[in-house]
């Protein structure tokens, strides 16, 4: 979902031509589209089924709370989230700790192994929770997160990332979130030695390309 603290965030409706701009509502003002918990419980067991007892796992903007409870009870888990009132619900819902306050600068009880979740919909928000990410986990610590597919849609942003990530992304649909105009993919990102990509094709080579021109 929207970070609610993004400057750039207008609070309009874009007007057709010779009419007033509406207001927007919250759902659109925020981006507060939140993961419904068959998907949530889905995409953990597909990425995230092999974590051992006891892996330390962070959900970094948790909304209600749908992979705090799609994550096993025998992980530990918190959750963090800018709003008060979306994490007293993640709480009441879930069971699990969450801390009030914003994950890019909150300290959190454990090192994380991994992070799961539904960031907010900015390009340089997801950048500034995988650059704290990547600061926080050790070796082999694992990232999956859902995303507007514009976030990975350039050369510069995805080679970036590639130099610290081992990634792979797949699509989903749109629709997971009504409204919703973006397109969707959920992207996995591993931290270590190894590199590569997988569902990225000629990036390197269009990032190449510009450094000639």
């Amino acid at each position: 979902m929207r970070d609610p603290h993004d400057r750039n965030t207008s609070d309009l409706v874009p007007a057709k031509r010779g009419r007033r701009r509406q207001p927007m509502n919250r759902v659109q003002l925020l981006g507060q589209y939140m993961t419904p918990d068959w998907a949530a419980e889905a995409l953990v067991e597909r990425y995230f089924g092999d974590l051992p007892a006891g892996a330390r796992v962070v959900e970094p903007s948790c909304g209600r709370g749908a992979f705090l409870r799609a994550l096993p009870a025998h992980l530990q888990v918190v959750g963090v989230e800018v709003d008060p009132d979306l994490a007293t619900e993640a709480r009441r819902r879930s069971g699990r700790p969450v801390i009030v306050g914003d994950f890019r600068m909150v300290d959190l009880p454990f090192v994380p192994q991994a992070l799961v979740g539904n960031p907010p919909f900015t390009t340089r928000t997801v950048l500034d929770f995988l650059d704290r990410a990547w600061n926080l986990m050790e070796e082999e610590g694992r990232v999956g997160f859902i995303l507007p597919a514009y976030c990975l849609q350039t050369a510069g942003t995805v080679t970036g990332l590639a130099e610290r990530w081992r990634m792979q992304q797949e699509f989903l649909p749109r629709d997971l979130f009504p409204r919703l105009t973006h397109p969707l993919c959920f992207a996995v990102l591993t931290k270590g030695a190894e590199r590569g990509l997988i569902g990225f094709a000629l990036y390197h080579e269009l990032a190449a390309v510009k450094r000639l021109q």
